[in-house]
């Protein structure tokens, strides 16, 4: 279920749910025709992103690539870190000190670039799928999770791979660390 209170109530409407299922279906059964394939994209042009609720992520467009870095349009593109240290590795006119200082550079902007599509992916993530007082809540400047069967708050946990910094600095709190896990262990063996 959707997570946008106008589509909520748009899809409340009699047949409007009907209909945005069967376009799903026919879109994801007719892919690979190319007429279906020119009007998604068509449909596609205007959106900055895509949201898989189901999965929960969310991918940028061409459109929101544009938008975002107009003056770098290759800020999104990752370099192949594999190809370019071959590169580097093979070029006989390097020495190997300069090999070495390539080599940095070429995994340095690769880290940056991996960053930067992480950080805008899970703020993206944050600001689209999670809504507050569904499945967090803003307490005393800390987001606390809400247990999606329960309804309780769950103080301690934490969600992982930034997506918690990202909430955080949706709502403006203190965007503090992300924790680590070190190890897990299943209650089963905790009472051994």
């Amino acid at each position: 279920m959707p997570k946008n209170k106008k589509l909520m109530k748009l899809l409340q409407e009699p047949g409007v749910k009907q209909l945005v299922q069967r376009v799903e279906l026919d879109h994801l059964a007719d892919r690979k025709l190319p007429a279906r394939d020119q009007k998604m994209r068509t449909l596609e042009e205007d959106l900055y992103f895509v949201l898989d609720e189901r999965g929960h992520s969310v991918h940028l467009t061409e459109q929101g690539v544009e938008t975002l870095s107009p003056q770098d349009p290759m800020l999104f593109v990752v370099p192949d870190i594999s190809h370019a240290v071959h590169e580097i590795d093979h070029d006989e006119t390097l020495s190997p000190k300069e090999k070495i200082e390539r080599r940095r550079t070429v995994e340095s902007e690769y880290a940056q670039k991996s960053e930067t599509l992480h950080i805008i992916h899970k703020l993206l993530q944050a600001h689209a799928l999670y809504e507050k007082d569904v499945d967090y809540v803003v307490q005393d400047s800390q987001v606390f999770i809400v247990d999606e069967f329960t309804g309780r708050m769950m103080p301690g946990r934490r969600w992982s791979y930034g997506l918690h910094q990202a909430v955080e600095a949706k709502e403006a709190v203190t965007v503090r660390e992300e924790t680590q896990t070190l190890a897990t262990i299943t209650i089963q063996n905790y009472f051994r």
